[in-house]
Parts: structure tokens; sequence; C-alpha cells
């Protein structure tokens, strides 16, 4: 075996060829495992777990089969991973780390060392997987056999009501102050608005129009207070002589 060498064939990635002292050493450090397809000439492809002096059958899984070309699995994966407390393997950007026990696994969770979407592998598991299909494993904020996700946003408080409808009083209050009538308009540009903001603060926002009654109401106020202005400044302009 030791004149031999192999390509290493995971996720559609090649690597190699590797001679056995090679793949001996990456299995020590966690870098190939019997997931992993190889080939000595990249045509002919076959499971890892072939090579017994690397992966003996005793520690084998019988979850899948090689066929040329892909690894295809006898049993579909479940949604949640478990496995067993020791001799876990975690990846750290394009590094292997591990075997770790489940116990220390969960201690990273628990500082932030690594995330729900750190890939995660253990023995008898057919490939890599996210850590948050790891049954058991919980991360801070996340209910435990939960998968972790975005925080639920809460309830929403209701929005106010749109005007359905502008307060005709409102109108006819910024339409009599603006025509005066000889006072008359403006004394009644102040009743009207009146009202109108009255009626418009009852109606908890379904009647607009509040700035037409507060101009209606501000025109009449300054058209009836021109006279007395005009006769305090005659008074005035006389006592002055």
């Amino acid at each position: 075996m030791s004149d031999r060498s192999w390509f290493i064939r995971s996720r559609g990635r090649v690597l190699g060829p590797f001679t056995a002292p090679q793949l001996e050493a990456m299995r020590a450090r966690g870098q190939f495992a019997r997931f992993y397809q190889v080939s000595e000439d990249r045509l002919n492809w076959e499971s890892a777990a072939t090579l017994t002096d690397l992966f003996p059958t005793a520690d084998g899984g019988s979850g899948a089969r090689a066929t040329h070309g892909e690894l295809v699995l006898d049993e579909p994966a479940p949604s949640a991973i478990s496995g067993p407390s020791e001799g876990w393997h975690y990846a750290v950007g394009d590094h292997r780390e591990g075997p770790i026990s489940f116990d220390e696994l969960q201690r990273k969770a628990s500082r932030g060392e690594i995330q729900p979407d750190t890939l995660v592998w253990n023995v008898g598991m057919a490939d890599w997987t996210p850590c948050r299909t790891v049954a058991g494993l919980i991360f801070p904020g996340a209910p435990p056999g939960r998968p972790s996700g975005p925080a639920d946003p809460g309830p929403q408080a209701p929005s106010a009501p749109r005007p359905t409808r502008t307060s005709g009083l409102a109108i006819a209050s910024l339409v009599l102050g603006l025509l005066w009538l000889s006072w008359v308009g403006s004394l009644l540009a102040i009743i009207f608005g009146r009202a109108a903001l009255a009626e418009i603060s009852q109606s908890r926002g379904t009647v607009g129009g509040r700035g037409m009654a507060v101009t209606g109401v501000t025109l009449g106020i300054i058209a009836l207070a021109l006279p007395a202005l005009a006769v305090l400044f005659i008074i005035l302009a006389r006592m002055s002589m």
C-alpha cells in the first residue's frame, strides 16, 4: 500500500494524489474521513472506507455504498443529527479541528467560538453538517431543541387609523376666514373652526382637516382684531397731539 497513491474527492473537489502516510496523517488531523471518495486514476471512485488499513471494518458504518462517480446513501440522513459524546470534529475556515467531546462542543457553542452554520462531523455521519442540525446542541438565545435562527420580532404596534374624510366644518372655517364678509365671516370662521377641531379630536383619527380649521380660526381672530387695533392706534395718536 505504501507505493500507491490516491486522489480524494469530497463535494465535487478533487485533491491529490496523496501517499498512504499522507492519508494517515490527514486522517489523524480530521482532514480525511471514511465518507470521502478515493481513486487511483480519477476515473473509478470508491468510498475511502475500503482502505481498511486506514479505516478498519470494525469502525465502519453500514449506511453507504460506493458507485462510480457518486457516494449513494442507503438511508436518508435525519434532519436532527445525533452522535456519540466523543470524537467530534468541527471546521474553522479551511482547517478541521478535533476530535473533542460533545461537552466541549457545547462549551464552544456557548462561548460563541462556533456558530449554528459551523460544519461538524462525527463517526457514523455521512458528511459534514451544520451545527444547528445536531440534536441537543444549544446556542445562546435559541431555545433547546430548535435550530438557531432570526429572532422573533414579536407583535407589532397597530398603525394609526388614516382619516376617511375631511371635516366640512374645517372647510367652512377656512373659506369664511378668507372671505371676511364685514367681520361676519370672520366670526363664523372662528365658531366653525373651533367646532371642527372638537370634531376631529373626538374622531380618533378618522376625520381630517385640522390644518384648515386652525387656519380659519387664525384668520378670523386676525380680522376681528384689526378694528380694535385701528381704534387703539387712533386714540393713542390723538393723545400724543
